[in-house]
């Protein structure tokens, strides 16, 4: 992604056949590149055919939406779609940017009298010293940008024509820092009319006004595929699963540079091209890396059905069963480990990664007794005799109970699954415990005792999972059945959960790390696994953790009450449907 100061050792092409010969030194392509200066690769012909069973998990087209894109090493900006969402820190306390707009019959984001944008500044990038933007703005309109809160520079202030136009913004010296920079624009003049961005590219150069540095790296999803020209880069803030293979097909003669860097500064990478289809990232595994694509040895590279897998054959669902007779959705606050727990936990599957949101119990009450004619019993404050009793009188009529108890009755989830046990309803049963972090369901027909799942799972999606045990179509709803995922489907690729607290403050988990908002605009960071509690913001010392949350929380916020996880996937994996979607989003 960024300039080499030395030759780079690679494979290049030794016969007519396009074959790479081992240890042949090139010089570099005069473009940003994701591999150390120290780097050699040799194709192992061993390596040209999996030698493994493996199935996808991730695809890089249908995840352009993350993608972050340069230009002979100077980080490029769309504005054209709903993705720009992810610089405009988080659209808090107000958003300031209407997105996925039309002005002057192209798409752009438009601008408030004063907005602004968050963009990452890595280490291998030289710090900005121009930013180059093509806007839409009117007669006798001042555009000012300001960086990380300087002062602008001498002629930092741009008068603007009416319509579209490339302008060139000095910035000063040292006004950017390595890791995230706040760019503050202000418009001024009589007219009302709101400044359009296309695009926004900051750096050194001083590019031709009517260079498109968007059109250096595109995505063709009816191909399933990338054009990436030799003096761009693209790349993905990612969590590396175990076992992980990036693989896709690159047309000949051209070679990509793939690279996988940590901020603990480890690094693995490799080639694409030739007879290689793939480079290993199980080094990475567990790391949040930033995933990097780069041409070598031809202008402009396609790149075909590239994807990230993982070891194993492609999971299988379950075949249908018969439908439970009996469903509990049981709401528990603060459940603990105890045998009662533990039992249970060995008979069904647990989501270890779950945010609970308080949700309107009537509705769903009327929602499951609706769809499926159960009947419904709501309990509220209750205690597990109380609950007990009530199962006693109803148990032979199909029925749905949703109870919620305090903390001190978690121990006694060992009584109803007993009591379930002797009344001869255990098999029948469709149990959902949730607290505010955890989600055990017991169901054996549909998921599997047993199973720990690390994939995020949200409250939004109980209701579907019940309906979808009871085999009736969703209500209307943003979230899926939890069963496929029980079941291994959509496993091995981080997904996120996503809870909001008055509109105020909004919180995302993705694997191990976990973002906080409020009205400020400015993240915290949080380790999840070993800091449970939240105590130590980690959001200047972990800037690839960060960024890829933000990327997440950034574009989930403004579309999440029009997000339809069943169609279109999760924000961290889109659907190519949901893909499509966002490529023609209206934003707030």
């Amino acid at each position: 992604m960024w300039k080499l100061t030395a030759a780079l050792a690679i494979a290049v092409l030794a016969s007519c056949k396009g074959r790479p010969a081992k240890h042949d030194k090139v010089a570099p392509a005069g473009d940003a590149t994701v591999l150390p200066t120290d780097a050699t690769f040799a194709v192992d012909a061993a390596a040209r055919k999996p030698a493994r069973p493996e199935h996808a998990v991730w695809n890089l087209v249908d995840n352009r939406h993350t993608a972050h894109r340069s230009v002979e090493g100077e980080l490029v900006l769309d504005g054209r779609t709903v993705s720009f969402a992810r610089f405009t820190r988080f659209g808090m306390p107000a958003p300031q940017w209407q997105l996925g707009a039309s002005v002057g019959g192209e798409r752009a984001a438009l601008a408030s009298k004063s907005a602004s944008v968050e963009i990452p500044i890595i280490p291998e990038q030289p710090a900005p010293t121009q930013l180059t933007l093509r806007v839409h703005g009117e007669d006798k309109q001042v555009l000012e940008v300001r960086v990380n809160g300087m002062k602008p520079a001498k002629r930092g202030r741009i008068p603007l024509e009416a319509g579209w136009q490339t302008i060139a913004v000095p910035v000063e010296p040292g006004a950017f820092v390595e890791g995230e920079n706040v760019l503050a624009l202000q418009t001024s003049g009589k007219s009302k009319a709101k400044v359009g961005l296309s695009w926004l590219r900051a750096g050194t150069t001083h590019p031709a006004g009517d260079h498109d540095p968007l059109a250096a790296a595109t995505f063709d999803p009816a191909e399933d595929a990338i054009e990436l020209a030799n003096h761009a880069t693209l790349t993905w803030y990612v969590t590396i699963p175990e076992g992980a293979h990036l693989v896709a097909e690159v047309t000949a003669p051209c070679f990509v540079e793939v690279g996988a860097r940590a901020g603990d500064a480890s690094f693995t990478g490799g080639l694409l091209g030739g007879d290689q289809d793939r480079v290993d990232l199980s080094a990475m595994a567990g790391k949040t890396v930033r995933l990097s694509l780069a041409t070598r040895d031809c202008p402009r590279a396609k790149i075909v059905h590239p994807r990230i897998t993982i070891h194993g054959p492609e999971p299988v669902a379950l075949p249908r069963a018969d439908p439970p007779r009996l469903v509990v959705l049981w709401r528990l606050s603060g459940l603990r480990a105890d045998p009662g727990f533990d039992e249970l936990a060995r008979a069904s599957t647990v989501f270890r990664q779950f945010e609970w949101m308080e949700i309107d119990r009537a509705a769903v009450g009327t929602a499951v007794a609706t769809a499926a004619k159960l009947q419904a019993v709501l309990m509220t404050d209750a205690t597990v005799d109380a609950l007990l009793g009530h199962l006693d009188k109803l148990r032979e009529s199909p029925m749905f109970l949703y109870a919620d108890t305090s903390r001190e009755q978690s121990s006694q989830l060992g009584r109803v699954v007993a009591q379930l046990r002797s009344w001869g309803l255990w098999d029948q049963t469709l149990l959902v415990v949730a607290d505010e972090h955890e989600l055990v369901i017991h169901d054996a027909a549909r998921y599997p005792s047993g199973t720990i799942v690390d994939e995020g799972a949200e409250t939004m999606d109980v209701v579907p999972s019940i309906l979808d045990a009871l085999g009736v179509a969703p209500v209307a709803s943003h979230g899926v059945s939890l069963a496929p995922l029980a079941q291994g489907l959509g496993r091995g690729w981080a997904r996120p959960s996503f809870a909001t607290v008055a509109e105020t403050t909004h919180v995302l988990r993705l694997g191990r790390w976990t973002i906080r908002v409020g009205n400020t605009g400015v993240p915290v960071v949080i380790d999840a696994v070993d800091d449970a509690v939240g105590a130590r913001d980690l959001a200047s010392s972990r800037p690839i953790e960060r960024r890829m949350l933000t990327d997440a929380l950034g574009l989930l916020l403004p579309l999440r009450t029009q997000w339809k996880k069943a169609e279109w996937g999760v924000v961290s994996n889109l659907s190519p449907a949901g893909a499509r979607a966002l490529d023609e989003a209206p934003g707030p």
